[in-house]
């Protein structure tokens, strides 16, 4: 009774529910050396001409939901640190992505404890404004990995929260 009484309160008041982001089973990338679980629901899925596959969500607003992940070089330049390369690849977005526009910056940590760089960001792709996320790693021996996401702009942050934690699931494998 109270269940119900609470239910017809937030329906009146419009109070939403926060639902908790759920991941499926861990995938393991052996050509890229890690393992992530992808949003509950999406599709794994082969994306050539990259190595590594890619996790297809919902198509909204003209624009299919996807995270990519892209194996950078290994280990930063003589006296570059982490936050420099993660604004050098900012600097090329605002170069090579249409209508580029820098959001933020911040700290990001995965359930292990690796801590990395997200960068929030939009742009123009198609005819269709994007909102995007890269998740920036350095693993233990140096790697450098990219988890780039990307829904309709118009569909706002909707989908961070299955980023974030899918995201926070990356485990590198040596």
């Amino acid at each position: 009774m109270l269940k119900r009484a609470f239910l017809l309160i937030a329906m009146i008041t419009g109070f939403s529910f926060v639902v908790s982001a759920q991941v499926g089973p861990r995938h393991y990338e052996n050509g890229g050396r890690y393992s992530i679980c992808p949003p509950a629901t999406w599709r794994v899925q082969s994306f050539a001409p990259s190595p590594n596959k890619i996790f297809v969500g919902p198509v909204e607003n003209n624009h299919t939901t996807l995270m990519v992940f892209t194996n950078h070089r290994s280990g930063l330049n003589e006296n570059e640190t982490f936050s420099e390369y993660v604004l050098s690849i900012s600097f090329i977005h605002s170069l090579t992505l249409k209508n580029y526009k820098y959001n933020n910056v911040s700290v990001f940590v995965t359930d292990n404890g690796l801590e990395g760089l997200k960068l929030d960001y939009t742009y123009e792709q198609d005819n269709n404004d994007i909102q995007a996320y890269s998740y920036f790693f350095i693993f233990p021996d140096g790697r450098i990995i990219d988890i780039t996401c990307g829904n309709a702009r118009i569909s706002g942050n909707k989908f961070e929260k299955q980023f974030d934690e899918s995201a926070k699931t990356l485990e590198p494998i040596n």
